[in-house]
């Protein structure tokens, strides 16, 4: 079948629809209402040759009328414009119940804030005072004294609209701390939750717990006939018990048009989502095999904010190709609605365009490639549009605010940094399963800490144990793609330019995750890719070289994207970036030098990989679950020229 999903914003309800329809088999065609005009005879909306419409449109003005063009084209639409009217609307949802002889909370409307204030008294206290249109459990107050009802009637009656002159009023519910909610699709109840709250709104949204409920047979009657009457369709049908928890009565509330579901799927998260199956038949959804890596059956969607710049690049590059990954906003202010290979000419062939970082969309992982400060200031609507943010930034890498305010310009959201994990799965893999919050490690101090962490886990270095200086070259590339006047190429071309002789602000990165106070310089160098550090470590007591060889294999033997590099044949024989340039590979080796009591340590990335978006990627992987390698198993290129 070819099904259209209606929408005004992809939030996570979505997705699992869309996903659960093309595992399917169906072709899925997203009509994005904020964007088609509808005329008396047709729409720009490819809908000619479409079986049907999934109505999904958050805003009930939109929703109302491009199902009611859609009706009038002859496209058939689920929900219904006449089941969409009676749902969106309090009083005429309360009416149909009503009629269908099914049990409702007294209820009673009124016209202006005198008889409304006759209906409150009647009813008694407490009584509900609910927006006779829209809701998602916001503007609902309960009234427990007079005063109280005259501010709220008083506050309603100056506000403006007319809908706020329609005054609703219902009868208190006395329910058991929770109400139901169930899923039910023409008529048929698919799953049902309980939400729960010490609060007398209960909305999962509002922050209701979710349990899984299973209808007893009264409730499975109510659900049945509550969905008739308002037309039938996919509906949410929300019920309060009646005289306590396990009491067999229940009185229905409302019937929702344009439910949720993320929390039922969450409750029932062993049961697949069966709105593509009632609405298209077919079997259970299988795993798919993809790229050798397994069997998985979900596709994660991704955004990119900043994705213009040489690390959004590098993002959009590997999640395109990634098996796991459906890249669905890149966005940019300065290349709104140019295409991605406008700035990325490698990625020509990407049917993608940039967008406004102001219009999210809802995605189930968010990557932020935007410069310091940024993402610190967005982080509540990242989450707000994502169920995981990877900030690329040095925004969250530092666990404590005392740090930004030693090393940055301070911290706006600091809240956050305890819920923000280390990207580096090399220094944090065990912490960063689930992670819902991921912070990217800087490439300097990423190149660092991978050549001197087998000597911390050996205990050769410590925060009292041994001395340790480290030069790091790096390539243009990690001044980003504004650069400046020092990155024009008549300037860097040739250099050799130390520009962070002392206090650079990867020191705090080595010191937070290793324990080490090092001295710490920065050259940039003629190079686009890489990052190379020389580690001279001086330790307290003498080390062999059967003792670095046991450190670094113990240290990397089993880690996916790390090689040891150390004198051996061939041309390269240590650490270079150009043989990791474009890869999510680390390089790592050393040498004794037991006359001055010394160790030499080489390591080498690519800054713009393991040193940023290929450590980003690896991140998420290991915190949806993924196979670490997904999307990175790139080995990169030889002979090739300046990285």
């Amino acid at each position: 079948m070819q099904i259209g999903i209606l929408y005004s914003r992809i939030r996570k309800d979505e997705k699992l629809l869309l996903g659960e329809l093309r595992d399917r088999g169906h072709e899925v065609e997203k009509i994005d209402v904020r964007k088609e005009r509808f005329g008396l005879e047709s729409t720009t909306a490819n809908v000619e040759d479409l079986d049907i419409v999934v109505d999904r449109c958050l805003s009930t003005s939109r929703s109302l009328y491009a199902t009611k063009f859609l009706d009038s084209y002859g496209v058939p639409v689920v929900n219904s414009p006449e089941t969409g009217d009676i749902c969106a609307d309090k009083a005429k949802n309360s009416l149909a119940l009503a009629e269908a002889d099914i049990p409702t909370p007294a209820t009673e409307v009124t016209f202006t804030k005198e008889a409304a204030m006759e209906s409150i008294e009647e009813f008694g206290y407490p009584c509900v005072l609910k927006p006779v249109v829209g809701s998602w459990g916001r503007l609902m107050a309960k009234i427990d004294t007079r005063n109280a009802a005259e501010a709220i009637l008083e506050h309603k009656e100056t506000l403006g609209h007319y809908e706020h002159k329609v005054f609703y009023i219902q009868e208190f519910v006395d329910k058991p701390g929770r109400d139901i909610r169930a899923l039910a699709v023409d008529g048929e109840p698919i799953a049902a939750m309980t939400r729960s709250s010490d609060h007398w709104l209960t909305n999962a949204a509002k922050g209701g717990e979710t349990k899984s409920f299973d209808l007893d047979d009264r409730a499975l009657d109510l659900v049945e006939r509550a969905s008739e009457a308002v037309g039938g369709g996919m509906l949410g049908v929300d019920l309060m018990e009646v005289g306590g928890t396990g009491s067999g009565e229940y009185t229905v509330h409302e019937v929702n048009h344009t439910v949720e579901f993320k929390a039922l799927e969450r409750c029932h998260r062993r049961r697949r989502s069966r709105e593509g199956r009632r609405l298209a038949g077919g079997e259970g959804r299988g795993g798919r095999r993809r790229g050798g890596h397994g069997m998985t059956d979900e596709t994660y969607t991704a955004s990119i904010v900043g994705g213009t710049g040489f690390t959004g690049g590098e993002l959009l590059r590997i999640l395109s190709g990634h098996p796991d990954f459906e890249v669905v906003q890149a966005t940019s202010r300065s290349a709104d609605n140019m295409t991605v290979g406008r700035s990325h000419p490698n990625l020509r062939g990407l049917d993608l365009r940039f967008s406004d970082p102001d219009d999210l969309e809802s995605v189930d992982v968010l990557f932020s490639a935007t410069p310091h400060g940024v993402s610190m200031g967005q982080v509540d609507e990242y989450f707000e549009a994502a169920d995981t943010v990877v900030d690329l930034s040095a925004d969250f890498r530092l666990p404590e605010a005392a740090l930004y305010d030693e090393w940055y310009d301070g911290h706006t959201s600091p809240e956050y940094l305890e819920r923000a994990e280390y990207a580096l799965p090399e220094i944090n893999r065990e912490n960063l399963s689930g992670a819902d919050l991921i912070a990217g490690g800087g490439c300097n101090a990423t190149a660092t800490m991978l050549g001197l962490k087998p000597l911390v886990d050996a205990g050769a270095l410590g925060p009292d144990t041994g001395e340790v200086v480290v030069d790091v070259k790096v390539g243009s590339s990690e001044g980003g793609a504004g650069g400046g006047a020092a990155s024009s190429h008549p300037e860097r071309s040739g250099v050799v330019r130390p520009y962070a002789p002392t206090g650079h602000r990867h020191e705090a990165e080595i010191e937070a995750y290793l324990g080490l106070d090092v001295s710490f310089t920065v050259h940039a160098v003629e190079m686009i890719r890489g990052a190379s550090a020389t580690c001279h470590v001086f330790p307290d007591e003498p080390v062999s070289k059967a003792d670095l060889w046991q450190a670094y294999r113990g240290a990397y033997a089993d880690e996916p994207f790390m090689r040891i590099v150390s004198g051996g044949g061939g041309v390269y024989r240590y650490p270079e970036p150009k043989a990791v340039a474009g890869t999510n590979y680390g390089e790592v080796g050393f040498e004794l030098d037991p006359g001055n009591r010394r160790i030499v340590v080489f390591s080498a990335i690519d800054n713009m990989m393991k040193g940023s978006a290929g450590q980003a990627v690896h991140a998420a992987n290991i915190a949806l679950g993924l196979p670490e390698d997904a999307g990175l198993e790139f080995q990169g290129l030889h002979p090739v020229g300046s990285p």
